[in-house]
């Protein structure tokens, strides 16, 4: 049950995510440095 929604929130912020950097590329970037170096 809670991997489910687990699963479901992910999706979503993905989603979000996606559509954010397809608006604001230089975001999408931004987020693509920030994860490549943690």
């Amino acid at each position: 049950m809670v991997q489910g929604a687990m699963a479901i929130l992910l999706v979503t912020v993905m989603l979000v995510v996606l559509q954010l950097s397809s608006h604001q590329p230089h975001l999408s970037s931004y987020w693509l440095e920030k994860g490549s170096s943690c």
